[in-house]
């Protein structure tokens, strides 16, 4: 399935002289009444005609299909198949194509809109008419921050497909619903070329980036004893038999131990055991950023912090629970795998709403929200909180927050991502910070601008309670 959508042909410098040229000639021959000059310029005319014509012939008739994985992670690049097939009857030569999934400006279907809008008569909206007019700036220049991927064929016979790879790098979190293509074929005798965008549907889900980190805070609170264990009458793997006990409502008929409930006289099922495993909890609270870059500011380093810490749980044998703070009823997700963690981060939206317009200070609603996940996950849960909210205000969280010993703290600090602060100001901070969290027996990591996410989230700015 795709939608075409026509961006023009490129005239070449040599077809824009051999019209001119044409036009000349032909004006010669009308005076001097000559016939061969009438012929050649008609030749030279007929070759630029035809040029156009090939060239969009062939153009249309190329079809594509896309295939690649679903899920990847940020600048990790991943292989792209795609099978070209020339549907015409004439040979396509000069064959390009361009992938633009992961290209800012082609995020969206608006574009396509504004072009079946431009060229179906609505010609009264300046505005569409000007993002029509970026869309061509845009799309006959390089890409600056997201560089499209280019192949290039030789020639395909008609009726012939074409399998390609190539690999792209997606730059940015996120889910990207389709794949703009470009595609554009030269003419018969090469003097002219025709392109199309090629909407795909092509959907790909991007997961935050994932930085190795060798050591976290994993020590849960000791509210549940480690001789305790589970009993239930399911077996699996990595469940150990229990014993045996009287049948009761509910239990499945393939856990009855025959012989016992023959010897006496009603149904038995038998038991199984697991020893216990402590869990994990990640409360996450960011807004949107203030200050950075399109890529490095502390909403996208927040879930990058957000992503490695679901990492290193998994590797730890456990998936977190997630807890999404908001000025109402905090959010809590329950995944059943670490793919369903780092989805809902590849489509996490920030906190915009101001926290006095609901009468709330943002470290009431983070101090909810870890209450929250006090409550909801297993108890002795080790829980870590990733925020972006202001030191000031983290350091009222802290203050404030009862019980707060062997909670991991990582801050993304706004204010180090502006420019405007210096650096003894900031070391101001780190040292308030490490005094209040040695009071308050926290874990606490704080990521910065001048490092990466894994050399800060490798660096604890103090640790107390390990």
């Amino acid at each position: 399935r795709y939608v075409p959508t026509w961006r023009g042909l490129e005239l070449a410098r040599r077809n824009l002289v051999a019209l001119l040229l044409s036009i000349a000639l032909f004006a010669i021959a009308t005076n001097i009444r000559s016939g061969w000059v009438y012929f050649l310029s008609s030749i030279i005319l007929s070759s630029v005609i035809i040029g156009f014509v090939s060239a969009r012939v062939n153009a249309r008739r190329i079809t594509l299909v896309r295939r690649c994985h679903p899920t990847v992670f940020e600048n990790e690049p991943f292989e792209v198949n795609i099978t070209v097939k020339n549907k015409g009857r004439f040979c396509a030569k000069m064959i390009t194509v361009e992938d633009f999934q992961f290209c800012r400006d082609m995020s969206s279907g608006d574009f396509i809109d504004l072009l079946r809008n431009r060229f179906s008569g609505k010609k009264n909206d300046r505005e569409s008419l000007r993002k029509l007019l970026r869309f061509k700036k845009f799309s006959r220049k390089a890409i600056p921050e997201a560089a499209a991927s280019k192949v290039t064929l030789e020639a395909i016979r008609g009726g012939e497909a074409v399998e390609v790879s190539y690999k792209l790098k997606p730059p940015l979190r996120g889910y990207y619903p389709f794949a703009a293509m470009n595609v554009s074929s030269a003419s018969i005798i090469g003097n002219a070329r025709y392109d199309k965008i090629i909407r795909l549907d092509s959907p790909v889900t991007v997961f935050p980036a994932v930085y190795k980190i060798e050591r976290f805070p994993f020590e849960p609170v000791d509210l549940v004893s480690s001789a305790e264990y589970f009993e239930w009458t399911r077996k699996g793997i990595g469940q150990d038999y229990f014993g045996i006990r009287e049948y009761s409502r509910g239990d499945s008929l393939r856990h009855i131990h025959w012989r016992s409930s023959a010897r006496h006289n009603r149904l038995i099922v038998k038991e199984y055991q697991q020893e216990f495993r402590p869990s994990a909890g990640l409360v996450i609270f960011l807004n949107a950023p203030e200050s950075g870059t399109r890529y490095r500011n502390t909403l996208e380093d927040g879930l990058r912090a957000s992503s490695s810490i679901v990492n290193f749980y998994s590797e730890m044998g456990c998936v977190p629970g997630i807890i999404f703070a908001r000025t109402g009823t905090p959010e809590v997700l329950v995944p059943h795998s670490v793919i369903d963690c780092y989805r809902a981060l590849a489509a996490f939206e920030p906190y915009n709403e101001n926290g006095s317009a609901s009468g709330r200070r943002k470290h009431e609603i983070l101090r909810d929200a870890v209450d929250l996940g006090r409550s909801a996950l297993f108890p002795g849960s080790s829980i870590s909180i990733v925020t972006n909210i202001h030191s000031d205000e983290f350091e009222l969280l802290l203050r404030t927050l009862p019980f707060a010993e062997n909670l991991t703290f990582v801050l993304v600090m706004e204010e180090s991502y502006s420019k405007k602060m210096s650096q003894q100001e900031e070391s101001e901070i780190f040292e308030r910070l490490k005094m209040l969290a040695a009071s308050c027996y926290v874990n606490l990591y704080v990521i910065r601008r001048e490092k990466g996410v894994g050399d800060c989230l490798n660096e604890p700015l103090h640790i107390i309670a390990a």
